[in-house]
């Protein structure tokens, strides 16, 4: 009885797969956003900022290089500072566009954008948009990879209070 019911169960999941439309994301997970900043004291979205998510096992680069610039330290009078900062903002540019990504997208007028993929155990979230007024314009988050859920992409990285 218990080979019969195994074999029931592994035919089901199979009629399963069949009948699973190529290309849809049903079995996908999804997460939704918005890219969010903040101008004098108002919520403001933020359009054209290209996202992406990596698993966080195969992302060790991208997570380094987001690690650096979160300890990057701005000295008062070291003229070498924003020449610094700046190859760091585009060696983490080069890492997002060069390393393979779950999904890619990019946010809406309204600020929202979806990921959606394949289920993985956690991933990382970064964005980035090239600013003439902010020329260090990014933010990432971490979060499980194994349900649909929603989140603000902070692209302030902490000075809004989201």
């Amino acid at each position: 009885m218990r080979k019969y019911l195994l074999g029931l169960s592994a035919l089901m999941l199979g009629v399963l797969v069949l009948v699973q439309p190529a290309g849809s994301t049903s079995l996908n997970v999804a997460l939704s956003g918005t890219a969010q900043d903040c101008f004098a004291g108002a919520v403001d979205p933020v359009s054209g900022v290209s996202i992406a998510a990596f698993q966080v096992s195969a992302a060790g680069p991208i997570l380094a290089q987001l690690d650096t610039m979160h300890r990057f330290v701005f000295v008062d009078f070291d003229s070498t500072a924003v020449p610094k900062f700046d190859s760091l903002m585009t060696r983490l540019q080069s890492l997002v566009i060069s390393t393979h990504a779950l999904a890619r997208t990019g946010s809406a007028s309204n600020g929202s954008f979806t990921l959606s993929f394949a289920p993985v155990d956690s991933v990382v979230v970064v964005g980035f948009e090239d600013m003439e007024d902010e020329p260090w314009y990014y933010s990432s988050k971490s979060m499980s990879g194994m349900a649909n859920s929603s989140f603000i992409l902070d692209m302030s990285r902490g000075h809004c209070g989201f």
